[in-house]
Parts: C-alpha cells; structure tokens; sequence
C-alpha cells in the first residue's frame, strides 16, 4: 500500500513549502529500479506504463522483470 499523493497537504501548506498537488512522475521509478543507473535508464525512455512482474523459487521472491511501454 502506497500513501496517497495528497497525503500531508495540509501540514507543507501550513510549512510555507511550495505546495505541489500533481504526483512527481518519475517518483514511481525508484520503486522499479534497484540502483540509480537503473533509474536513469528508465527515465530515458520515458514510459507510459510499467509493469513488474517479480521472478519467485521455492517460494521466495529471486528478482523481477520490468516491461515498459
């Protein structure tokens, strides 16, 4: 379960930070690539979609693949 993006608006709106109401959208990246060359390579290719598919044996889980369209 991930938060909601509008999680907390109220307490950066009383802060004074820069309220930004519209989810980072490349914030979802780092949940897809395990290192920051993996990050950069998928910001690359600017996907429109992601799909992982995690890689399990013996009941656990060993990787994932990850489609991008």
């Amino acid at each position: 379960n991930h938060p909601h993006p509008l999680d907390g608006v109220e307490l950066v709106a009383a802060s004074g930070e820069p309220l930004r109401t519209e989810p980072d959208p490349r914030a979802h990246l780092g949940l897809y690539a395990r290192t920051n060359h993996e990050r950069l390579c998928l910001e690359e290719l600017q996907p429109r979609a992601l799909l992982m598919v995690p890689l399990q044996a013996r009941g656990r889980t060993v990787g994932a693949m990850v489609f991008a369209r």
